[in-house]
């Protein structure tokens, strides 16, 4: 339902460049050139109006201004200042002034005021216009999603209410008809043809190709959000445009196969930038045959597209394909030419160095994937080993497979000789002795095409004076990868197979199969010599030298397929997934059993627990005997032995230990069908059951039941108890990509930053919630086999959190963070990449974590976690106040437990760090050699390793606001003669902010009567360690900086307060006449605000505290 007058909003949109009414102008510019004084042209740039004066004694004087484009465009003060923020900030500022440069005055109406909107180049000129005339009238004016985009884009600048959501929407629909644009693609795609159609997504009848909208849309990928300077919120918006543009490039590209044989989406894929490029490779929906046609697909892109790449953008491209997966050929072949040619040509920027990888990590993927099942040991110590020196989470290594292109069915490509052809190659008479190929055509005029990876031409070959003819194919190394200098163009040597039928037809249109196709050498081709027996022509001559062919020619063409076979027997892995819980076929019961109880001889209950049944005798004479047995829980599941011995190396002992003495145990036989062999499933609990039956399930049908983490942990545990071949690394891969998924979006959403961090079902809290329960590896468990997917949650729980600044001053952050557990902030803690501005934030975080987790560690692991705070490194706040406080609580409460005894460190080591820490070189090596003595100088306290600084160059600011109402209630509370401090407040209703491990609060100190206004900082000392007793709540003594910019909002503009000296802790620094107000009228009346009208902007008084970085960088002060 519309809300407010629509009469009102008629008329509004009615007044969108009209001179009616009209009382400013906006006047839209960019850089200009004017004429200096010696006549020659200057660069003329800017905001406004300025004279510019050479540096040497020659110089000459220039104007330099912004030069107005278009038309000025009559514009309504009240209007423009309800529809953006910018212009209610330029009307506030400028209003009554009048325009200050006469060059953009003349172009409007004189005596209005001007508002100029500052571009970047003419072709923005119509995107600012469009994005105006939306804040009046409400629609989008867009023929395109490129000129959507370019309104977006202006809106984002100019603040127009709304713009945002309108824009995406016009992305989303066509503008000439209400069909979503990016879901728009070739229904044709989805179909499940398995013919190779030649007109592909993107074509119509009369063979034109009209640029797609998904195509249209990545091409306008110069002009999407920058994250670097749009707000976080417009950003996340426009993911919602960016996740349905990808399905749909996904959907219009389709799979590898049809990319890489169709010319058009071979052309279109050449096109696309980047991002689009990385969309497709990173997509779990992208079928392919096999993982090498994903790197040729990249390959191809990249030889085109080598010049407007840069090696970090390679490399991200690069690491999106699954190598491990790749075939013998590229393992043992084409990947240890490109790893040669990265080594070899990295440096010198040569179009063959494009993959990142050096010959040792190529070796070691061949090995870890040559390695068979019987090797699975080995295989285990490659992964072991090779991960000590590479990155075990890169998709490198995932071997969760892609979609499969290839159908159960097969997958057909058609090719034919025309009788041109046929009859071209033939006339030219042959030599005695000599042959001749004639090369096959697929669909689109392709010679031949590209399948795992490598090329594939089929051909007929002709001998002088044979009557037979040999049908051929040729196996080839793609151009993709022959650039000049590269190995794969001269030293490749390698063999590869196809998986396919290859046949031809015959003029009775049946299909005749030729081979099986063995193993061929790349470069090479295979033979079957005489499936073509050529006609007899007569002795004399004269005759069509077609008529030899004629059993072959139908509808003017020799005709023959090349098949792709499903890998496998597709219909043999379909029957067997079929069985699962099925009655049919079933010769055996699984049967999940816990310990139960059954009753004594005397009535009484006797626990009852073991793998099978037995009898308990009791020690002394009054011993009772009881029955032990399992319970049975759950249905028994059908079983068929063949499939079980085949995925579990437990079942097939079970079986070899049990088949044919039938079941053992009465109360589990009365469970399943009689005379059937029994496998028993010994749980610890009935929890454990939907995890056990799910993993029995993956041994049958390859997929993986699972909708959490947590159940794919279940089912992970279970897999590996009952050693079911595979399902440990299924589990692993979908546990790492649902955490890799939620980095990925913690980063794209600034996660942390904005306090939109997420709630407590993020795959990355939630993997922590229950890992520690799946950490003890089983006795049948490789204990290392579980640290690739810890590698990717460490790194997941650091993207979430961030650094120690999001973490301190974001309380969703900081909730979740205390919801941790031990292995969890340890892992924050050790990690490199956690980002802090001093480590007494790093300290501060420890500390407010164990203060609510106390009670739930023991010392051994609270000393694990403060070993990990690098001490030495702590400014002198900490070590000479706040550290020495801790230890002396430990020397004091440690025995006894007590909460405030929590840092395991004694007031000599305290002041042993303060003394190193303040030293010079010459004494600080001489001290470190005393003290190795007696303390562990190897430990991190001792560390002067730096962490990453979260503060960047240009600084870190925190906005704080007091709201009008705020302010009136201070002041008509104020009585003559007091003063009282209005504290400030931060993003998410913080007071303070914790910066350098102490707390910060900003006010201002108003006193009754008094015109001038003071500004105020308290430092305090953190909640987190004050706790009963501790010596740090009530004998801390110290004086604490923080090196900060101050600033107060007066004007529309950032006014710096300060300088700030050192404080006290437990005090404050004020500045106490940062704040002059206005002179109020003698005889009252007048509003108590009126003389804030300076500092009140959008109704509210606007601080900043700017962190900088760490001293040592000297900047300037700028808002």
């Amino acid at each position: 339902m519309f809300l407010g007058s629509a009469h009102i909003a008629r008329s509004i949109a009615e007044k969108f460049g009209c001179e009616n009414d009209a009382d400013c102008a906006i006047v839209f510019c960019v850089g200009g050139r004017l004429r200096g004084e010696d006549g020659g042209d200057g660069d003329c740039e800017g905001a406004g109006a300025a004279d510019i004066e050479g540096d040497g004694a020659g110089a000459r004087k220039a104007r330099r201004v912004e030069r107005a484009i278009g038309d000025p465009l009559p514009g309504h003060k009240f209007v423009l200042r309800c529809m953006s923020e910018q212009f209610r900030a330029q009307i506030d500022r400028w209003d009554g002034a009048g325009p200050k440069d006469v060059a953009l005055a003349a172009s409007s109406v004189p005596g209005r005021l001007v508002l100029r909107v500052s571009l970047n180049s003419e072709d923005e000129e119509p995107g600012a216009r469009a994005a105006i005339g939306f804040g009046y009238t409400g629609r989008m004016q867009a023929g395109s999603i490129l000129e959507a985009l370019q309104v977006r884009r202006q809106g984002a600048y100019l603040q127009i209410e709304g713009l945002t959501n309108s824009s995406e929407a016009g992305c989303r629909q066509s503008p000439a008809a209400p069909v979503p644009m990016l879901q728009a693609g070739n229904s044709s795609s989805s179909s499940t043809t398995t013919t190779i159609s030649s007109s592909p997504a993107g074509t119509n009848d009369q063979g034109r190709s009209p640029q797609p909208p998904v195509l249209e849309f990545f091409s306008c990928a110069d002009v999407f959000p920058d994250p670097t300077i749009e707000e976080p919120s417009s950003v996340a918006s426009f993911a919602a445009v960016l996740a349905p543009a990808k399905l749909a490039l996904v959907r219009h590209f389709r799979d590898t196969l049809a990319v890489l044989n169709t010319p058009l989406l071979q052309q279109q894929l050449l096109a696309l930038p980047a991002m689009a490029v990385e969309a497709l490779l990173e997509a779990e929906d992208f079928a392919t045959d096999t993982e090498a046609n994903v790197l040729l697909l990249l390959a191809t892109w990249l030889k085109a597209n080598f010049e407007q790449t840069d090696a970090a953008r390679r490399k991200r491209l690069c690491q999106l394909v699954r190598l491990v997966q790749l075939g013998q050929p590229y393992l043992a072949s084409i990947l240890p030419a490109l790893a040669a040619d990265f080594e070899v040509g990295a440096d010198k920027g040569l179009p063959g160095a494009w993959l990142p990888m050096r010959c040792m990590e190529a070796a070691l993927l061949n090995n870890i994937s040559s390695a068979g099942d019987e090797q699975q040991q080995s295989k285990r110590r490659l992964w072991e080993a090779g991960f000590r020196k590479y990155d075990p989470t890169s998709p490198w290594y995932s071997r969760i497979p892609r979609p499969q292109r290839v159908p159960l069915r097969g997958l057909v490509y058609d090719w034919h000789i025309t009788e041109q052809e046929l009859m071209r190659q033939t006339r030219e008479q042959l030599q005695p002795g000599e042959s001749r190929f004639i090369v096959g055509t697929f669909a689109d005029g392709l010679p031949c095409m590209a399948v795992d990876g490598l090329l594939w031409q089929p051909s007929i070959r002709v001998q002088h004076g044979e009557h037979d003819a040999g049908i051929c194919l040729h196996c080839q190394v793609p151009d993709a990868y022959i650039v000049a200098g590269s190995r794969i163009g001269s030293e490749v040597v390698g063999v590869a197979s196809l998986h396919a039928k290859f046949q031809v037809k015959t003029k009775r249109m049946s299909l005749t199969e030729v081979g099986p196709l063995p193993y061929i050498s790349i470069g090479s081709h295979w033979e079957s010599p005489t499936v073509l027996r050529l006609q007899q022509l007569p002795a004399e001559g004269g005759a069509d030298p077609l008529a030899a062919w004629a059993e072959y020619l139908y509808f003017g063409k020799l005709s023959g397929r090349v098949t792709l076979m499903f890998p496998g027997n597709a219909h043999i892995a379909r029957s067997i997934a079929k069985k699962f819980g099925c009655e049919n076929d079933a010769d055996c019961a699984i049967v999940f059993c816990v310990s139960g109880r059954l009753r004594g001889e005397d009535g009484g209950d006797v626990d009852c627990e073991g793998a099978g049944a037995a009898d308990i005798e009791g020690d002394g004479a009054g011993a009772r005997k009881a029955r032990r047995v399992e319970r049975a829980i759950g249905d028994p599941l059908p079983g068929h032995k063949f499939v079980l011995r085949c995925m579990s190396e437990r079942f097939r002992a079970q079986i070899d230990r049990w088949d044919g003495a039938g079941p053992k145990d009465v109360a589990l036989a009365a469970s399943s069908v009689p005379g059937r062999l029994v496998l028993r499933v010994s749980l610890h609990s009935e929890d454990e059951e939907p995890g056990a039956r799910a993993a029995v399930g993956f041994g049958y049908t390859g997929r993986l039941q699972a909708g959490s983490i947590l159940e794919a942990l279940q089912v992970r545990r279970q897999g590996g108890y009952l050693q079911i071949e595979g399902c440990t690394a299924a589990c692993d891969e979908f546990i790492t990509g649902r955490l890799q998924a939620d980095s990925s979006s913690a980063s794209t959403n600034v996660a942390g930053l904005d306090g939109q961090g997420g709630g407590p079902n993020l795959p990355v809290l939630a993997f922590f919630s229950c890992a520690s329960r799946f950490l003890d590896p089983l006795p049948t468990e490789d204990p290392s086999s579980f640290a690739a997917v810890l590698a990717s949650a460490h790194k997941a729980l650091v993207r979430h959190f961030c650094s120690t600044l999001a973490v301190l001053n974001t309380p969703l952050l900081q909730q979740q963070l205390l919801a941790l557990p031990a292995m969890a902030v340890e892992a924050l803690l050790e990690a490199e990449d956690c980002a802090t501005d001093t480590e007494a934030s790093m300290l501060l975080l420890l500390a407010t974590w164990l203060k609510v987790n106390f009670e739930h560690t023991d010392a051994a692991r609270r000393k694990r976690l403060c070993r990990l705070v690098r001490l030495v490194q702590l400014g002198q706040p900490y070590l000479t106040s706040i550290l020495p406080a801790l230890a002396a609580d430990f020397e004091a409460g440690a025995d006894e437990g007590l909460p405030g005894a929590w840092l395991p460190m004694r007031c000599m080591e305290a002041a042993l760090l303060s003394s190193i820490s303040s030293a010079g070189s010459e004494q600080q090596r001489r001290l470190r050699e005393a003290g190795c003595q007696k303390y562990d100088l190897a430990s991190p306290w001792y560390s002067g390793t730096l962490r990453q600084q979260r503060v960047p160059s240009s600084g870190l600011a925190y906005d704080w606001h007091i709201t009008e109402p705020e302010l009136r209630q201070a002041l008509e509370q104020l009585q003559p003669g007091e003063s009282r401090f209005i504290v400030g407040t931060f993003a998410d209703g913080l007071s303070c902010i914790a910066v350098d491990g102490l707390l910060w609060q900003p006010s201002i100190k108003v006193q009754h009567g008094e015109r001038e206004v003071g500004v105020c900082l308290h430092c305090q000392v953190p909640e987190a360690y004050i706790v009963a007793g501790s010596r740090v709540g009530s004998e801390l003594v110290g004086v604490a900086s923080l090196n900060a910019q101050l600033g107060i909002m007066k004007n529309g503009t950032w006014v710096k307060v300060g300088p700030m000296p050192y404080i006290l802790m437990g005090s404050r620094w004020e500045s106490p006449a940062a704040l002059c107000l206005r002179q109020l009228p003698a005889e009252g009346g007048a509003d108590p605000l009126a003389a804030w009208a300076p500092y009140l902007l959008y109704g509210k008084l606007s601080g900043r505290v700017k962190l900088m970085p760490p001293p040592g960088v000297t900047l300037g002060f700028g808002f």
